[in-house]
């Protein structure tokens, strides 16, 4: 290995991984990656690189790759090129799959470097450890994502994330990857414990929890596995596969918090995790003082069906006999919780978008969704309940793609919990306006498609609201019902968030309870005499300033429903873009700005509404 490449290693190994001060994620940014305190995480490997099981730098004659050390797999005539002598390209089209895999497996304490590119198109593409093998009965096969095990990171809809796969079970993390159309040098750190992502010489993510230990084949591999997909290219110029280097025998072992912050609040049913590094004997582990266990690796202690603040405490039993004691703390938390929906008295308008009147009438509730890898995002939904169904408004920040969509899980039940088999509970799936509609349908929680005839009066859809999505939901209810229990899926891409549990927790999935006291909304209406002489006063003053200087009339519906909606859009969105309006109405650019004009001129919105939308 060349100097320059021992270098690239030795960053890679001994860089630490980012402290995570916040749990709150904006999707797209570049907070990927677990808590972590301590600082030992790997070792300085100095020159010592271990091993050395693969290494190709793609120069060899007459293709380009190494052909002892790959298999090739592929569907439909997909490219395979060799670029300037020092590159392979992986390129597809629609509806065809490239595949190489190596000839050898590895397990755990591996280290893999692989320099590459990828033109950012809509194809897909994999580059890790995966036992997900090809076939060419679809070219979605050569997805990673039909891994049972695997280490590896993948490129979906837009976006690169970290994966990790145990007997078919997931764990995924977006990571803030710049530049992709350009070459960018990747280590992809895999330890029984811990899986960390390095992209040049910076962490850009990593996962502690699903980590595989069974040996598993290296794969390149790209996809066009819809009929959007361009050409698109995956350049490799190098891949090499070697061990971590070992621990030296008279290091001092430690226990390092991974997840979450000590002092912290976890989830009922959640994993604590801890790295264990250096020579133990064995690992012990016990809760407020009480039975004591044995930790192994993963090095993942459970939180049972506990709830309040609680200590945990983790010895170290070195192979001296000597013995390290560590203290933490957390404050372990139920995962339901309890919301309040206003009684509406009107029947929505369910077409994925929150018009003036489901703002003001329904009840805005703050929640809080998980992802796989333990990062939360911010919800705004709004509910309302009335004599004959359950209605929920909600805008989530993921991005608009082929396979966007939000489910809303019903509990037929009424039991608070998400059961499987043998229920009336449902889940109804919206999928996001460009996303590909097949997904839109109504499940039985065991995971059968039902017919939506048989659900009159169920309705849902979605819209597009400036970086987000906008979804709508109206589930019939019997008469006089005070409560519901719901839970949400949401999923981007290869990414799934869901509320109010965590898709790996260990305990069934708890679901929200929505109570009604058969109130209306106190918004349009006064509290009291008092309320409502000073509520009439203060919509007297109002609407005569407005109406004196010639801005807006009082509320009142247009009769021309397409300017209606306008006006509702403009109302209800402020800021709202052009080329939004547009496509939520399929309105040509001049018939918009002859009604914009006339909504104006007519004073039925203020010009100040219109700072995203160019006046004529």
């Amino acid at each position: 290995m060349s100097a320059a490449r021992i270098l690239v290693v030795v960053v890679c190994v001994i860089v630490l991984l980012p402290t995570q001060t916040t749990v709150i994620r904006t999707l797209g940014g570049n907070e990927s990656g677990s808590l972590v305190h301590g600082s030992n995480q790997f070792q300085d490997a100095s020159e010592d690189t271990g091993q050395m099981f693969l290494e190709d730098d793609f120069s060899s004659t007459p293709i380009g790759l190494n052909q002892s050390a790959w298999s090739i797999s592929m569907l439909n005539d997909p490219q395979l090129s060799w670029i300037d002598g020092d590159r392979i390209g992986l390129i597809c089209t629609p509806f065809t799959r490239l595949t190489l895999t190596s000839k050898i497996e590895t397990e755990p304490s591996m280290l893999a470097e692989f320099n590459l590119s990828f033109t950012g198109g809509r194809s897909y593409f994999g580059v890790g450890w995966s036992d997900s093998l090809p076939s060419n009965s679809s070219p979605w096969i050569s997805n990673l994502r039909f891994s049972q095990n695997g280490v590896f990171i993948d490129f979906w809809d837009g976006q690169v994330y970290l994966v990790t796969y145990v007997n078919g079970s997931r764990t995924a993390t977006p990571v803030e990857v710049t530049e992709l159309d350009t070459v960018q040098n990747y280590c992809l750190l895999w330890t029984s414990s811990l899986v960390t992502l390095v992209v040049d010489g910076v962490p850009a993510g990593s996962i502690s929890t699903q980590i595989p230990l069974s040996p598993l084949p290296f794969v390149l591999t790209i996809s066009g596995h819809n009929y959007r997909v361009d050409s698109d290219l995956l350049a490799v110029d190098y891949v090499s596969l070697s061990t971590m280097p070992e621990s030296p025998d008279d290091e001092i072992p430690t226990i390092d918090l991974l997840w979450p912050e000590d002092g912290s609040e976890v989830s009922q049913g959640e994993l604590i995790d801890f790295e264990v590094s250096g020579p133990v004997e064995s690992v012990y582990w016990m809760w407020d003082s009480d039975s004591q266990y044995t930790l192994e690796c993963p090095w993942d202690i459970p939180t049972f069906g506990m709830i309040g603040r609680h200590s945990l405490t983790v010895f170290l039993v070195c192979e001296n006999g000597t013995q390290i004691q560590e203290e933490f703390s957390f404050s372990i938390v139920p995962v339901s919780e309890e919301l309040h929906a206003w009684y509406i008295d009107f029947s929505p308008q369910v077409d994925g978008m929150l018009d003036s009147d489901e703002s003001r009438l329904t009840c805005m509730n703050h929640l809080t969704a998980w992802g796989e890898d333990r990062e939360g995002i911010n919800l705004d939904a709004h509910l309302g309940m009335s004599s004959s169904g359950f209605y929920l408004s909600l805008y989530s920040p993921v991005a608009d793609s082929w396979n966007t969509r939000i489910s809303l899980l019903f509990d037929g039940n009424d039991n608070g919990a998400w059961d499987h088999d043998g229920t009336d509970d449902i889940s109804v799936t919206v999928a996001g306006p460009s996303a590909y509609q097949d997904y839109s349908c109504i499940r039985a929680a065991s995971g059968c498609i039902l017919e939506r005839g048989n659900y009159p009066g169920l309705v849902f859809a979605s819209g597009v609201y400036e970086d987000g999505i906008c979804a709508e939901f109206f589930v019939p209810i019997s008469e006089n019902r005070t409560e519901v229990c719901f839970g949400l899926m949401i999923i981007q891409g290869g990414y799934a968030m869901s509320y109010p549990f965590r898709s790996n927790a260990e305990y069934a999935p708890r679901l929200s309870r929505v109570q009604t006291s058969n109130a209306p909304s106190p918004l349009p209406y006064a509290l009291g005499t008092v309320g409502t002489l000073v509520a009439l006063c203060a919509a007297i003053i109002g609407v005569t300033s407005v109406v004196g200087r010639g801005r807006m009339s009082p509320r009142y519906q247009l009769d021309d429903e397409e300017l209606e909606r306008l006006r509702t859009l403009l109302l209800s969105y402020p800021g709202i873009t052009e080329e939004r309006i547009r496509q939520m109405m399929s309105i040509d650019c001049e018939t918009l700005h002859e009604k914009i004009e006339f909504l104006v001129s007519h004073n039925h919105i203020e010009p100040r509404l219109l700072n995203g939308v160019r006046e004529k």
